[in-house]
């Protein structure tokens, strides 16, 4: 990874690179992607999806990495 990429963006990087090991090959691993709100109808920003066809379902996961010095508690989440 270079050495100039802010701290945020490698740890983005990180997360989807373990997500792909970990989904595989059937399911679509992407970074930093526009998601329409079905309620909102807004554009919306998500670091990292994963797109995967279950049955006859197509599935969505979002995430949004958040690195923080300190461990979060139960209220922060």
């Amino acid at each position: 990874m270079d050495s100039n990429m802010r701290k945020s963006k490698r740890f983005e990087k990180l997360v989807a690179k373990v997500q792909s090991d970990f989904v595989g090959s059937d399911a679509k691993v992407d970074e930093d992607q526009r998601i329409m709100g079905k309620i909102t109808g807004r554009s919306r920003q998500v670091d990292i999806t994963i797109r995967r066809r279950i049955g006859m379902h197509d599935m969505l996961i979002a995430i949004e990495c958040k690195d923080y010095k300190r461990p979060l508690n139960t209220k922060d989440i």
